[in-house]
């Protein structure tokens, strides 16, 4: 394996608007120092690209650094002892959660089917094919309403981005809010974050993981550090010219994000400015770990009134 001595993280202010205290470094260090933890690509569960392991915390005037070991696997036989060390990682997560995973079992149990196998996403979950709807039947009924199978907003309890409690229970947003589409990859928490604060009046709706439970008490906030730069996006909508604009990737984008291109397409017709974006992936990706892998096209469609455009900024609709 490539090995090499890597800064994890500082006390630094960083661009989200917050840092990491001396002791959450050092916190950190003691909960991991005797195993490591895995390292992905991307944050992407399903790409794994090596491990590490913390070895200390530094202090100078100013600045404290958190530093590991950081190992990339090369070959096959590296390979296998990085999915053999992740599978001990996680069987000692989910051991030191048997109280919670007993406690969502007891819970749910006369909804379980026998198939159910356990995650954390980010509580700790079960998964079985329409367990969610067997647990939830009322919520799912309203949602099988809808032309498109969404449910309102505003008539969900959300305790984080994308996750929304029901008694001591929670039910998911659907996983292709997920990275890769993948349940044991975190939810676009910045994006539900955003369309979780939109005005009610609005009728913001979502679409729900009809086969994830989770238990409430488990629920603690993901954090993934990564920065993203792009073009400038301009609040009004009508300076936007027509037409589309396609943005490629480099060689190192595709690797690293498996996005070939991002395509926008603005258009007006018949009095309202619309919008559509369409992103193709580079490779398939295995929507289930049991499925044949298939390319998975996130896309965009947004419908706006240009006389409520024209409102908003102060000038005439076209």
């Amino acid at each position: 394996m490539l090995q090499g001595l890597q800064v994890n993280g500082t006390n630094a202010i960083n661009r989200y608007g917050f840092r990491f205290t001396a002791g959450a470094l050092l916190d950190a260090l003691w909960k991991t120092y005797d195993l490591g933890v895995p390292t992905y690509i991307a944050h992407d569960r399903s790409r794994l690209l090596g491990w590490a392991t913390p070895l200390a915390v530094h202090f100078e005037p100013g600045m404290v650094r958190s530093l590991h070991i950081q190992n990339i696997g090369e070959t096959s036989d590296d390979f296998e002892t990085l999915r053999n060390l992740a599978d001990v990682f996680y069987a000692k997560m989910y051991s030191e959660r048997h109280e919670s995973i007993s406690q969502l079992r007891e819970l749910i149990r006369s909804n379980l089917q026998g198939n159910e196998k356990v995650i954390h996403i980010p509580t700790i979950a079960f998964v079985e094919p329409d367990l969610a709807t067997r647990v939830f039947p009322e919520i799912f009924r309203r949602a099988d309403t809808d032309k498109d199978g969404l449910f309102p907003l505003q008539d969900l309890t959300p305790i984080g981005e994308g996750v929304y409690q029901v008694g001591e229970l929670v039910l998911f947003a659907h996983p292709y809010f997920r990275r890769s589409f993948l349940r044991i990859n975190t939810l676009n928490s910045p994006f539900l974050k955003h369309f979780q604060s939109l005005e009610s009046g609005l009728l913001p709706k979502v679409a729900l993981d009809r086969d994830a439970v989770g238990l409430a008490s488990s629920y603690g906030e993901p954090m993934e550090l990564a920065y993203w730069w792009g073009p400038k996006f301009s609040d009004d909508l009508s300076s936007i010219a027509p037409g589309v604009t396609v943005h490629g990737s480099t060689d190192e984008e595709r690797f690293y994000f498996g996005v070939r291109q991002t395509e926008f397409w603005w258009q007006s017709r018949k009095g309202e400015h619309i919008f559509e974006a369409e992103e193709l992936p580079e490779r398939p990706i295995p929507l289930d770990f049991e499925e044949t892998p298939e390319y998975g096209c996130r896309y965009v469609h947004s419908i706006i009134s240009e006389v409520y455009v024209a409102r908003i900024n102060g000038t005439k609709a076209h």
